[in-house]
């Protein structure tokens, strides 16, 4: 018989809730799975990825906000993840407007308070993210988002919290790796004046891995020296 451990009664809201959440759209599933030498299914979350700085900073702050102790595991592939049989905590994730649907939609909660948008959106770029300097010249930080399906809610979200402007593309073409044609949506925008204190004081201290926090921080030092 499996113990099902109560659902905290009060998850508070935290950036570091939002970073977990934001992983947690990116690259994470949620599903009913069949549970190996057992006649019950479980629901589960699994949160997977190469990079485990992302992986370990994601089980420290869902440790510190659901009060669950969750594991890392290894594939044999190279990816790292945490897994965790979530039917406990299914109250509280309908209490926060969790959404796992593709692409990412940020909870109101947090599109609301530009604090923790911020670190949702590292945990996005984590994720999801790529970042890009464009034009050697004249240097251009631009971050791209890439989702199965076009990114509108996160679009409006990174509109009103970091006051700039963005782009959705669309392409399709043959994914190699899986050997198919498949079709991604691409959530674009530059790093500028405009939103150059909200990413310094409310993404950059969440995002994680370093290629990608050391690039926006190398472009910021460089591009905005007297700043």
């Amino acid at each position: 018989m499996t113990v099902v451990q109560p659902c905290p009664e009060n998850i508070e809201k935290t950036p570091e809730l939002a970073y977990v959440i934001g992983t947690m759209q990116g690259d994470g599933s949620f599903c009913e799975c069949k549970i190996k030498g057992k006649k019950y299914k479980a629901t589960v979350l699994t949160i997977e990825a190469m990079d485990l700085e992302m992986i370990e900073q994601t089980r420290n702050f869902f440790e510190k906000s659901f009060g669950r102790k969750v594991a890392i595991f290894r594939k044999t592939k190279g990816s790292y993840g945490i897994r965790y049989l979530v039917k406990g905590l299914l109250s509280a994730f309908q209490k926060l407007e969790l959404d796992f649907t593709d692409p990412p939609k940020p909870p109101k909660w947090v599109e609301e308070k530009t604090e923790f948008f911020g670190a949702y959106l590292a945990g996005v770029i984590d994720s999801d993210g790529n970042v890009c300097i464009k034009r050697p010249t004249y240097p251009m930080c631009q971050i791209k988002i890439t989702s199965g399906t076009p990114q509108i809610k996160l679009q409006e979200a990174v509109k009103n919290n970091l006051k700039c402007g963005t782009n959705i593309d669309t392409v399709t073409d043959f994914n190699k790796t899986w050997k198919k044609w498949t079709t991604r949506s691409n959530l674009r925008f530059v790093i500028s004046k405009k939103n150059l204190e909200v990413i310094k004081k409310f993404v950059l201290p969440y995002l994680t891995i370093p290629r990608k926090r050391n690039k926006i921080s190398e472009y910021i030092e460089t591009r905005y020296k007297a700043g």
